[in-house]
């Protein structure tokens, strides 16, 4: 009885009641037709019998199909045919992130705005937004700070919002936008954190120092930013943001250039050769072998690479960034993600995700793969926790937003997932995934409802 027990349980994680269903009532439909077939026809009395046993055999057949179709991951880095959205969102749907209502602030919650690039030269962009998403990595560390991520703090770069409607829109307290000059050998920065629901100032500081002291900037200002919303630090979360990362400037210009291109998702192949020369600069720059581990892992999903060409080179990088500095939960995500993505290793990047939280707690990417992975294991409640925390922190990403609605989607939870996706196509309506996704939500959810109605009637 246990074995059967377990086994109806993983039927019900899979969802595979609605393919059972569905087959037994397709193969229902088929019988009677074979059946007045066989009587029109004048073909043999066994045929129908004949039929039938064909269909039982094909269930299980069809059952494991399903089954092993649901254990593959649901990679949010596929670029799927889109599927025609049947109805359009209306003025109202586009003019209101979160369905109306205002994500709550907490006290110690933060945004970092892209820094503006004063240099006058276009071509220093990547530095300007370095610097921002740096600043972002280290307020990450902070377990008793929310912090807003990359991929959404950039979502608001050259907006013409106002600083209250972009803190409601992410649901903080407070605001750090700055700005960058870079000349010669030489960096000026001025940053600031401001009140979202006041626009009142809390703190402000200018920065004019040699380029080599801009990682010392950087911590200052995360530190500077944490002490100003009252947050909690412990000593180690405080040495590992005033860490430097290199003492080779031109060695973290390549890291910057080659994240640049990376998150751009354009030319993997550029980031590669950037992260490479980076790590020529300096072999001790662990960020850069995160970068190149990330950018190996994207290559599959992006460009066509094999998973034997990029496997044991994406786990080499990630291994050698955790052997320079075994607190970079940035590594320990990535080499989570290789074992979860492209192994199968599902119990090893389970550690890995956990540890990259642990040492990283507002890494929106580590809470994102770590939810997915969780649901890939059956444990879809914790899974929808770890999700519905990644777009806390990741609250305008295409990306969580998409994978939190498809967990949604396998729950039942149609309204809701619909939901996201329209917010997606508010946000990013070129984002490919979530048309896939919700033009599969809407037949499966007016499919039930059918059914359903069916069923009432009798």
């Amino acid at each position: 009885m246990s074995k059967l027990k377990k086994l109806i349980t993983e039927i019900h994680h899979r969802s595979l009641w609605q393919v059972l269903l569905i087959y037994l009532g397709g193969s229902w439909i088929v019988f009677e037709i074979v059946q007045t077939v066989t009587e029109g026809l004048g073909l043999p009395q066994w045929f129908p019998a004949f039929a039938a046993l064909l269909l039982l055999i094909g269930l299980p057949v069809v059952l494991a199909t399903a089954f092993v179709r649901e254990r593959e991951p649901t990679a949010t880095v596929s670029d799927p045919t889109p599927v025609p959205v049947v109805e359009e969102d209306s003025e109202a749907q586009r003019a209101q992130l979160h369905d109306g209502g205002e994500v709550p602030a907490s006290a110690r919650s933060v945004a970092v705005l892209p820094f503006a690039n004063l240099s006058g030269d276009p071509e220093n962009e990547y530095f300007s937004d370095g610097i921002t998403c740096d600043i972002i990595n280290h307020l990450a560390k902070i377990a008793d700070l929310n912090v807003i991520s990359r991929t959404s703090a950039m979502y608001y770069k050259n907006t013409d919002k106002n600083l209250r409607q972009i803190g409601q829109e992410l649901g903080v307290a407070g605001i750090v936008e700055g700005e960058v000059q870079r000349r010669g050998d030489r960096v000026r920065i001025n940053a600031q954190l401001v009140d979202a629901s006041t626009d009142g100032h809390l703190w402000a500081e200018q920065y004019d120092r040699e380029l080599t002291d801009v990682f010392a900037i950087q911590s200052e200002v995360a530190l500077s930013v944490a002490h100003a919303l009252a947050a909690t630090l412990t000593e180690d979360e405080e040495q590992r943001i005033e860490r430097t990362p290199t003492e080779n400037m031109e060695a973290y210009n390549l890291y910057l250039l080659g994240r640049h291109w990376l998150i751009k998702r354009v030319n993997l192949e550029k980031a590669l050769e950037y992260f490479q020369q980076a790590v020529g600069q300096d072999d001790a720059l662990g960020l850069a072998y995160v970068g190149l581990s990330d950018t190996y892992l994207m290559l599959v999903y992006y460009a066509g690479w094999t998973q034997t060409e990029a496997v044991p080179k994406a786990r080499t990088a990630a291994l050698r960034a955790l052997d320079i500095d075994s607190t970079l939960g940035e590594a320990y995500a990535s080499l989570g993600a290789v074992e979860h993505w492209l192994e199968w290793k599902w119990d090893e990047a389970k550690r890995n995700y956990e540890r990259a939280i642990a040492f990283n707690p507002g890494y929106a990417e580590a809470h994102s793969w770590y939810g997915q992975l969780l649901g890939h294991m059956g444990d879809s409640q914790t899974c929808l926790l770890e999700l519905e925390r990644a777009l806390q922190l990741d609250p305008v990403s295409p990306i969580v937003i998409t994978n939190l609605g498809f967990v949604l989607y396998k729950l039942g939870r149609y309204d809701d997932a619909i939901r996201l996706y329209r917010r997606v196509a508010v946000l990013m309506p070129d984002f490919p995934a979530y048309r896939e996704w919700l033009g599969l939500v809407r037949r499966y959810h007016t499919g039930t409802a059918r059914m359903a109605l069916r069923c009432t009637n009798g």
